[in-house]
């Protein structure tokens, strides 16, 4: 488990068998192989919050069974840590503000296994022979906040097919920029992310079970988050996303303010990665065209509650706004052995988000002409000449007729002016 990579295995209300980390083969069962666990943790990884991932594997069987696996295991543990960099936009930092807390005991019918707990630590995955779980009781923290998102970018290439995802990541990644540089309100208390408060201190002394509120600090007066990115060359395409995000991390009482702040930004990060996926391999399976100008909603998010305030934490789902919610009871009782009740389900979290993707008409001949604008009359005049197209391509029907109607005074006075003068 870790503050902002936090890995669970049973949480501590007594349940048994929760599978937060996959586990793999005992005697007598089949032996899962890499496709199988890699596609395990890809699952599970959608439904964690923030502050909690997946860190290690159990290798649970004979000895013989536990060596024949190792190798897989090693496999699977290095395509899991560039997974999770890249649901954060991280380089080799899984590591990063880590702390393991193990609270998962070996079940009786394992005493007598062989038990090896693989682990990796940024680019490496290193094994820790027999049981080295430690039981204790953890108060869970309760971390939520909303975002208003609001995140334009214009780029030199398609947005559309295999390249979808691409721009997509560009596309968060200014916003990621600015969302590292602000600071955080939690109940009150301004946190810089480089103290070490404990969030113990920082909890509801009316009442400790309250979760905790969260607000970015930024720049802008009205708390959204805005990034508009322009580029000079020819712009053939724009993406924009807009809408609110539910952002929520359940963090021990005994991790620091710190960890709380990267704990929400990884979730924001991971959130929206994930959203962009499922609305990429959605277009994959069903093979639906992609218009040059489209408005799409994204997945939203919806939470489902593990347990009591304190004792249990929420994990998460994707769904639009119609789909049917058996598959998340199927993946609760799946991974976490537990039945899902309807009152645990919170579905007005937030609402759907939206996308929009509009290709510009621009002909290489316009883009050179453009090119030979800037060099002739400099960069700002390119860049008005270039701001007064994209304008006029985003104005309607309705607003030519406008502007038309409020011309005709002066069409027709001018008219009249020039009869005049003959």
């Amino acid at each position: 488990m870790n503050s902002s990579n936090v890995r669970l295995e049973n949480y501590n209300n007594g349940q048994e068998g929760a599978e937060e980390v996959p586990n793999v083969g005992v005697s007598g069962q089949e032996l899962p192989d890499e496709e199988c666990l890699y596609s395990r943790a890809r699952q599970l990884l959608r439904m964690l919050p923030g502050g909690i991932e997946i860190s290690g594997l159990v290798l649970v069987g004979s000895e013989s069974e536990v060596s024949a696996l190792e190798c897989t295991a090693t496999r699977f543990l290095k395509r899991l840590r560039k997974l999770r960099d890249r649901h954060v936009m991280l380089e080799n930092e899984a590591s990063l503000l880590t702390r393991h807390l193990f609270i998962w005991t070996i079940s009786n019918s394992w005493e007598n296994c062989n038990i090896r707990l693989m682990k990796f630590s940024g680019t490496k995955a290193y094994i820790e022979m027999g049981s080295t779980f430690a039981v204790g009781d953890i108060f869970w923290c309760s971390v939520q906040s909303t975002v208003a998102a609001n995140i334009l970018d214009s780029c030199d290439g398609s947005v559309f097919g295999v390249d979808f995802q691409k721009r997509f990541v560009d596309l968060i990644i200014p916003y990621a920029g600015k969302l590292f540089d602000s600071y955080l309100l939690i109940n009150g208390h301004l946190c810089n992310g480089h103290e070490p408060t404990c969030v113990s201190e920082v909890l509801n002394k009316e009442d400790f079970l309250a979760p905790l509120k969260a607000k970015f600090l930024l720049n802008s007066s009205d708390q959204r988050i805005i990034t508009e990115v322009e580029r000079n060359s020819s712009v053939c395409a724009r993406m924009q996303l807009t809408g609110f995000l539910a952002i929520r991390a359940f963090i021990p009482s005994v991790c620091t303010t710190e960890e709380v702040i990267t704990a929400l930004r990884k979730d924001i990060l991971r959130t929206l990665y994930i959203r962009g996926e499922l609305h990429h391999e959605e277009r994959l399976v069903t093979g639906a065209e992609i218009e040059s100008n489209s408005y799409r909603n994204l997945p939203r998010r919806v939470f489902v509650s593990l347990g009591r305030p304190g004792e249990g934490f929420d994990v998460c789902e994707y769904i639009m706004h119609d789909e049917d919610l058996s598959f998340l009871e199927n993946e609760v009782n799946d991974f976490f052995r537990t039945s899902m009740s309807a009152s645990s389900v919170e579905l007005d979290a937030e609402p759907l988000m939206s996308l929009q993707t509009k290709k510009f008409p621009l002909s290489p001949v316009s883009a050179g002409g453009f090119s030979l604008f800037q060099k002739v009359f400099g960069r700002n005049a390119d860049f008005m000449l270039q701001s007064a197209v994209r304008i006029y391509e985003q104005l309607t029907a309705n607003t030519l007729r406008i502007l038309a109607l409020a011309l005709i005074p002066f069409v027709v006075f001018w008219f009249f002016e020039l009869i005049r003068t003959l």
